[in-house]
């Protein structure tokens, strides 16, 4: 399975649902999701293009880590990300994040 595209019905990907796929290159993120929980991509080595459909999005802490071939993902205005979402995401520099993007610290 190298590309997913989410039913429309689904709010939330939970923590950890896809963590490790080493065979998923691209997801398509319908407008419906609201929330990327917890390592939801964890060191989805292969993982290449996030599509995000949603107008705000909420994407918790790890859940791009590890994500090391990661070049294609833009996340919308008004959206909350976890500061630690792409910790060894080493093409993080290209993640296109547009203006009004929340960044806020990792609850303890």
């Amino acid at each position: 399975m190298k590309q997913i595209t989410l039913l429309s019905s689904i709010e939330r990907i939970n923590g950890a649902v896809f963590r490790r796929n080493t065979v998923l290159k691209e997801v398509t993120l319908p407008g419906s999701v609201e929330m990327l929980k917890r390592s939801a991509f964890r060191d989805c080595e292969n993982l290449e293009t996030v599509d995000i459909r949603a107008e705000r999005i909420e994407i918790e802490k790890n859940v791009f880590r590890g994500c090391k071939n990661l070049f294609d993902l833009i996340i919308p205005a008004g959206s909350l990300v976890r500061k630690s979402a792409f910790i060894d995401c080493p093409m993080k520099e290209c993640i296109m994040v547009q203006d009004d993007i929340e960044a806020i610290d990792d609850e303890e």
